[in-house]
């Protein structure tokens, strides 16, 4: 054994090494102690499947609103939401503007009717062929009272332009759900579609009888009016085209339809040449003057004979000419609405002062 004496010194020596001081032996237990003690984080496991059903339900709403926002439904001031769908002969249009188009004509129909109405159908018509029908209706199903306005929206696709037009109206006077609707129809106007971009119209009749009427709202007619001057020729007025200065004093129209006298208007009366270009047979053709003050809205009889006189033959470059007695009532801004034949041929705008 003495053999291992020599290893023993070393031995002690290498314990001796290990032992640490009894302070730092006491502060790494209470480390040791102190990290075991400590909460542990727990690891949560991706909830990868209420993240998908989340998104899912985000877009579907997205889905939902967005008809309503692009401006399909359209809140009126009694909480009652009006509907307008238009159907073209191509495809459905709504008549309602979106945001990236925009709103071209716009017509406004009043019901002023005697009784209640359920849904108005607007069919518009031009060079022959269905540019669109739209229909208005409260969506809840309630009636269009009296007083009650609907507007008609037409955009740049929908096809109407400029020039001739006719409107026909339907009017549903049943509830839907009541199955088969009544419907009364109001005849056939004719418009004329300018570079204005709203029109009013107003429904009347009576309650007793199915005929009902469209007529542009604010003109009263004359009594003694002829019948073949209708409320919309004067929608086709555009007050923009003024009357210009012609050859021979004549100012008009170019190559349509002119006055000498009117160059100096007065209300004391005076004499006027009317000259007509593109009349075929001038000896066998009527003229009918109506003028129509702008700022009243009115219709006058402008020849002092009365609303007609008979053309004569070619004068000054012109196709017919006559002379008249004219008698302008008051100063503004005047639309001379002249008809050939019960027909109308040319409208001059000219601003009588004074």
């Amino acid at each position: 054994m003495r053999q291992y004496d020599d290893l023993n010194p070393g031995l002690k020596s290498l314990n001796q090494r290990f032992v640490l001081p009894e302070q730092e032996q006491s502060k790494i237990l209470s480390e040791i102690n102190l990290n075991m003690n400590k909460p542990q984080k727990k690891r949560t496991p991706f909830q990868w499947k209420y993240y998908v059903a989340s998104a899912m339900a985000v877009l579907l709403l997205v889905i939902i609103a967005l008809p309503l926002l692009n401006g399909n439904l359209d809140l009126t001031s009694d909480n009652r939401t009006e509907i307008t769908q238009g159907i073209s002969e191509e495809n459905s249009i709504s008549t309602v503007a979106e945001d990236s188009e925009e709103v071209r004509y716009t017509f406004n129909v009043k019901n002023n009717l005697p009784y209640d109405i359920y849904s108005m159908t607007l069919e518009v018509y031009q060079n022959g062929k269905l540019i669109a029908s739209p229909t208005s209706l409260y969506a809840d199903g309630s009636p269009i009272k009296k007083g009650d306005v609907f507007d008609f929206q037409f955009l740049e696709h929908d096809g109407l332009e400029t020039g001739q037009a006719e409107l026909e109206l339907f009017v549903a006077v049943e509830p839907p759900n009541n199955g088969a609707e009544e419907i009364y129809i109001a005849p056939k106007i004719s418009i004329q579609v300018t570079n204005q971009k709203e029109y009013e119209f107003e429904l009347n009749g009576n309650s007793l009888s199915k005929y009902i009427n469209i007529k542009k709202m604010g003109t009263s007619l004359p009594s003694d009016i002829p019948n073949f001057v209708l409320d919309s020729d004067f929608m086709g007025i555009d007050w923009n085209h003024k009357a210009e200065r012609l050859n021979h004093n004549i100012i008009g129209n170019q190559n349509k339809s002119g006055i000498i006298g009117a160059e100096m208007p007065s209300l004391d009366g005076q004499k006027w040449m009317w000259y007509l270009w593109g009349v075929n047979n001038p000896t066998n053709t009527k003229l009918t003057v109506v003028g129509y003050h702008k700022d009243t809205e009115t219709v006058h009889q402008i020849l002092t004979t009365g609303w007609t006189i008979e053309l004569g033959g070619e004068n000054n470059g012109a196709d017919a000419h006559i002379p008249s007695s004219v008698k302008v009532p008051e100063q503004g801004e005047w639309a001379f609405l002249l008809y050939t034949n019960e027909e109308l041929f040319d409208i001059i705008i000219l601003e009588i002062n004074e």
